[in-house]
């Protein structure tokens, strides 16, 4: 199979590159497209190409795929546009979803204020199926496959020991590592929409780290790759915000308990054999549909005693 893929948030990257990752044997020939750059990615070894406007067009005139594998992108139309590109040269299309929610608004092209779906789109889970459908997608489009990322992360190995990823990214080693992980709420109506966000969040962590009796804690912070880093700047708390350049999931695997509020990153943790805990503050209500339960938290000193346990 001759296969074009196409991404552009963090999300459907992992997803796109874990499926052909995992199954690389099915793709003859294989062409990667984003208009992001992602440290992670490099971690499976894919040469990616820098989306350049109109290569819509351009990209399937010159390397002609008989499929296009999309993500389903919020920041971004560059997956719309293939699909609407490909459906116009009869190339089949096909769209994978990484979550349990908002399944109908990823296909809905603002710039044309038209939905554009493709042949098929695979969902992760029968919940997920049956989520989808709920908001109108037609079921005939729908195929049950896997997350494809949590099945990638199940093989995945670190290639490093935690002395020499502290070396190499400026870390202590000697500590605990506890990382903060927080979904950008600000971007998507912050306190007015969820009664907390990612400030609120932090602030709840390092008041609870006080409360610890943990003198061994090092709190990071790992952004998200959408988040807005001026909101942190107003704060006088000494806090280490790590960059994009270092590894999320060497990160992970060698830390002792990963927050956050309802990121997908506490299901990655998980499957890494990291402790997590879910901060449900304000509205926040975590109770996604999957086979691992997760801890959660609502008051500092459920958080601080978790800490001293560490």
């Amino acid at each position: 199979m001759k296969a074009l893929f196409v991404y552009s948030d963090p999300g459907g990257a992992r997803m796109l590159l874990s499926k052909l990752w995992l199954q690389k044997e099915l793709f003859e020939e294989y062409c990667i497209i984003s208009d992001r750059v992602y440290q992670f990615t490099d971690e499976y070894g894919f040469e990616i190409q820098k989306y350049n406007t109109g290569d819509e067009i351009i990209k399937l005139n010159d390397f002609n795929p008989e499929v296009i594998y999309t993500a389903t992108s919020y920041t971004s139309e560059i997956e719309l546009k293939f699909i609407e590109s490909g459906q116009n040269k009869n190339i089949k299309t096909i769209s994978l979803i990484d979550h349990w929610t908002n399944f109908r608004n990823r296909f809905f092209m603002k710039s044309k204020g038209i939905e554009i779906f493709p042949y098929f789109i695979e969902v992760i889970d029968n919940k997920s199926y049956d989520f989808a459908i709920n908001e109108g997608i037609d079921q005939d489009k729908l195929k049950v496959t896997c997350h494809y990322y949590h099945e990638f992360l199940k093989k995945w190995l670190p290639n490093i020991s935690k002395d020499e990823f502290s070396l190499e990214n400026n870390l202590l080693s000697s500590k605990k590592w506890i990382v903060y992980a927080p979904d950008p709420l600000t971007n998507v109506g912050g306190v007015e929409e969820w009664g907390v966000d990612e400030v609120i969040g932090l602030d709840f962590v390092l008041n609870s780290i006080k409360k610890s009796f943990n003198a061994e804690i090092q709190l990071y912070i790992k952004p998200h790759p959408n988040q807005n880093l001026e909101i942190f700047d107003k704060l006088h708390h000494n806090i280490v915000i790590l960059g994009k350049d270092v590894p999320t999931n060497l990160l992970i695997k060698h830390s002792n308990l990963v927050i956050s509020f309802f990121s997908n990153i506490l299901f990655e943790a998980q499957l890494l054999g990291t402790k997590v805990v879910s901060l449900q503050l304000g509205k926040i209500l975590c109770k996604l549909p999957t086979s691992v339960s997760l801890l959660s938290v609502t008051k500092e000193e459920e958080l601080t005693k978790l800490l001293n346990e560490l």
